[in-house]
């Protein structure tokens, strides 16, 4: 018996699963077309509506915004308006490889000071001032502070508590602990050397003499001055090896200068000499200077001949006798 002919809803049913599928997206596109609005075909610029837009359409709109208000030349209108991420991204390069190029330009400059500092550093070590010989030389001249003004504002500076206590040479020599009661070749080696180290922290002009020669005259000064204050005023005992200057010093007379007391004394006590020729004190005296001479004549006898040899003798013995 034959099957009746199938009716339109059981074809479709009938019909393979990947047409039913293409046929249902293609019915939603069309649904989709119809849905979305329209515009008229003479209104081109009409503004489109958000909420139909895609969320990346969206986001590329607002990268282009901010790239535009970055860079100047797109907003004015330029040439490189159509391409604003690679004209920021050029600029950006530009930018970096200019500061690496000054960068580079401040490292060469900075490598080159730093070699030309290095001999120079070692001039000036060869160039320290020496100390004066002699013991009559005055310590501001020998210093190079000759004069009024700045240098003997600076002299003073670092000798007296003047200007700033705790930086004088007087004050930082009492704080390292050094005894002024007694001479300056029995203070300790260690505390001098301490001494010249804050002296150099505190004052680096006192650096350019060598062996600090400069602060040791000053602080010998200082302690110097102090005992010779304290043994005037009977504070301090002077040494024995000092003790024949205090015998001299009750011996003169407080009426009358020193200067024309050693004058006088020079007059008392001078003797006049006695001028001597030299070449007669190194005379030898001669004796029989003045004795003629006497020869054997050839007219005498053979008896001359006995004659003449005690005449030779006699004359040896004269010369014997001179």
């Amino acid at each position: 018996m034959a099957n009746p002919p199938a009716s339109k809803a059981t074809r479709r049913t009938q019909q393979p699963a990947s047409k039913q599928i293409t046929s249902s997206a293609a019915k939603q596109t069309s649904a989709n077309l119809k849905s979305a609005p329209k515009r008229k075909a003479g209104d081109e610029n009409a503004p489109v509506d958000d909420t139909t837009t895609s969320p990346t359409a969206e986001t590329s709109k607002r990268r282009k915004e901010a790239l535009a208000n970055t860079n100047p030349r797109s907003s004015e209108g330029g040439p490189d308006r159509g391409d604003d991420g690679d004209v920021a991204i050029a600029d950006q390069y530009t930018a970096m490889k200019a500061a690496l190029e000054k960068a580079e330009r401040r490292n060469r400059e900075l490598q080159q000071q730093l070699n030309e500092a290095a001999p120079t550093r070692d001039h000036e070590e060869t160039d320290l001032m020496e100390k004066p010989k002699g013991s009559g030389w005055n310590i501001q001249i020998a210093m190079g502070l000759r004069g009024k003004g700045t240098n003997r504002d600076k002299y003073k500076a670092i000798q007296l508590p003047v200007f700033d206590s705790k930086r004088a040479i007087r004050d930082l020599a009492l704080n390292a602990g050094i005894e002024w009661e007694v001479s300056w070749r029995d203070v300790p080696s260690s505390k001098k050397a301490m001494l010249y180290d804050v002296c150099r922290e505190r004052h680096p002009y006192l650096a350019r003499f060598k062996n600090d020669w400069a602060t040791e005259a000053i602080v010998k000064q200082y302690l110097g001055n102090k005992r010779q204050r304290a043994y005037d005023m009977g504070w301090l005992e002077p040494p024995e090896k000092y003790a024949y200057l205090k015998v001299n010093a009750s011996k003169r007379n407080s009426t009358s200068s020193r200067k024309s007391k050693a004058l006088v004394d020079a007059s008392s006590t001078r003797k006049p000499r006695r001028k001597t020729s030299q070449t007669k004190s190194k005379r030898r005296p001669v004796n029989d200077e003045d004795e003629p001479l006497r020869f054997p004549s050839s007219s005498e006898s053979g008896s001359g001949d006995n004659e003449g040899n005690e005449d030779s003798d006699a004359g040896d013995d004269e010369d014997a006798g001179r």
